[in-house]
Order: structure tokens, then sequence, then C-alpha cells
């Protein structure tokens, strides 16, 4: 995975990683750190956690994007 694949997208709908962050724990992350999403988004971290999270972060971002639309 590309280094800061979540960025492009985030800066798109004019959202960070800090607004994703709530989201995702009430999608169900509730003990996501900020530190952890970071580390998923840059691809050091690349078990099937983070997979899980990051599918869950660009549904939200298409959500956003539908919002915004």
């Amino acid at each position: 995975m590309p280094n800061n694949m979540l960025k492009l997208p985030l800066a798109q709908v004019g959202k960070n990683q800090n607004d994703l962050l709530p989201e995702l724990r009430a999608r169900g992350f509730t003990n996501l750190s900020d530190c952890l999403l970071s580390k998923y988004a840059n691809g050091r971290d690349t078990g099937p956690q983070s997979k899980k999270v990051l599918a869950a972060a660009y549904e939200i971002i298409e959500d956003w994007k539908k919002d915004t639309a």
C-alpha cells in the first residue's frame, strides 16, 4: 500500500484523519487510537485489522463525498 493513501481522498472532502477517527470509533473500532490509525494509513501496519479499518475509512469518505455532492 502506498504511503498516505488516505490523505488525498480526505483532502478532497476537506477532512483529515482527526475527523475520521470519531467516525471509525462510531462504527465499532472503539479502541482505535490516532497513532494506530496513522500506522494503518501509512502502511506501517498491514495486518487484518488494518484492512478492516481502511475499508471502513473509505466507506466513510464515500459517504462524505455523497453529502457534499
